[in-house]
């Protein structure tokens, strides 16, 4: 069994400004792609999942009850008609990625992009709960 299929649900809290990792309980096999969440100091959450051959068309991201989740399919490639493989590394590939958002994300201002095999989701802070300095008189 690969060690990146998601299998068992589980759910951490994360802290106010963060994701955590959710497992749901599938009935299909998803790989969990390689992905990174990091904060900028323009006060967004990004995440960028590795989704190698996988084309736009075929990402979708939705978010319900604050979770997060990106799912892409790539599909089988079609081999000549009269071709027979001799080797095939290269098959059917599905992710899937759910995160729970922190209470301070906005998930209605999130936007996304595909380029070169890489998803990546830019998640604003809400105002409220951005970095800012006050002044001492």
């Amino acid at each position: 069994m690969n060690s990146n299929t998601e299998t068992t649900p589980t759910c951490s809290e994360p802290k106010e400004s963060e994701v955590a990792a959710v497992s749901p309980k599938e009935e299909r096999s998803y790989s969990r792609p390689v992905h990174r969440v990091s904060r900028d100091e323009e006060n967004n959450v990004t995440l960028e999942a590795d989704i190698p051959g996988v084309p736009k068309g075929n990402v979708s991201v939705e978010i319900e009850d604050g979770v997060l989740t990106v799912t892409a399919e790539r599909a089988e490639t079609a081999l000549p008609e009269g071709w027979r493989p001799v080797h095939r590394e290269l098959a059917r590939s599905d992710y899937r990625l759910t995160l729970k958002l922190g209470s301070q994300l906005d998930p209605d201002a999130i936007s996304a992009t595909v380029s070169d095999g890489q998803l990546v989701l830019s998640v604003p802070v809400r105002e409220a709960a951005r970095r800012r300095s006050i002044s001492v008189n």
